[in-house]
């Protein structure tokens, strides 16, 4: 049988045993504990880093988006813009179109004197009529509204009148 002295040796073996064991565990607990929290921490910064490219992602791709809106706000104002200029230009070319007031005074107080000429021929022109003065203004491509003046040298009448051209004929109308 043992003795009392090798028996607590062996209690005594026992504890120390158990203790260094203890030790060693809790050793590898807490290595174990601290590599978890590093590979957490890692895991967080790469989580956090992700989230950083997305964010940054996220705001290249809405300010492409919005670059987007812009050139197009600007295409669509440019083509605005040029259409209201070809309108405009249109409507000028279509409303002026055509030769000017001055030239067709001229021709209108040359027919309106060879008319004058027409009525009095073979008569005498007691009266010496003339038309004198032309004023017209353009009012579209082809209509000209003013007044003729005709006199005899001493009185004169005015006479308001619309000219319309249709291509080479001009058409004299009082009002």
């Amino acid at each position: 049988m043992l003795t009392q002295i090798e028996s607590n040796e062996r209690w005594q073996t026992i504890r120390d045993f158990l203790a260094e064991h203890e030790r060693s565990e809790k050793v590898r607990i807490s290595t174990l504990i601290r590599e978890a929290e590093e590979e957490r921490a890692r895991l967080l910064e790469a989580q956090r880093q992700a989230e950083m490219e997305q964010e940054q992602q996220q705001r290249s791709h809405e300010l492409r988006l919005q670059e987007m809106e812009v050139q197009k706000i600007r295409a669509g104002v440019s083509a605005l813009g040029l259409v209201i200029l070809i309108a405009v230009g249109l409507y000028f070319a279509i409303k002026w179109y055509g030769p000017s007031a001055e030239s067709v005074e001229a021709t209108v107080t040359t027919m309106v004197n060879e008319n004058i000429a027409m009525v009095v021929r073979g008569r005498i022109n007691v009266l010496n009529l003339r038309c004198t003065e032309v004023n017209l203004i353009k009012e579209s491509r082809r209509k000209y509204t003013g007044y003729c003046i005709i006199s005899d040298g001493s009185d004169f009448l005015r006479v308001n009148i619309n000219v319309k051209r249709d291509g080479d004929k001009i058409l004299v109308e009082p009002y």
